[in-house]
């Protein structure tokens, strides 16, 4: 089963979201599936780093679920 879209968190106990972000964005079978990072990281630099991984959207908490459901 492939996904329309993958909401995660950044910061995960056995992968990153960084990393999750690769693997899906490196497969051809799920490289078209947008991805949202949500985390408490709000520094420029991470916020780079993920969109360079490929990230569709990166969310700071707290957010509001409003605008999650809007950027969905």
């Amino acid at each position: 089963m492939i996904p329309d879209l993958v909401i995660t968190d950044l910061m995960m106990p056995n992968m990153d979201g960084i990393e999750l972000t690769g693997i899906i964005k490196h497969n051809d079978h799920t490289s078209h599936i947008p991805i949202i990072l949500l985390t408490a990281k709000s520094a420029d630099e991470s916020r780079l780093v993920a969109l360079k991984a490929g990230a569709d959207d990166y969310i700071t908490k707290p957010f509001s679920p409003m605008l999650l459901e809007a950027r969905v």
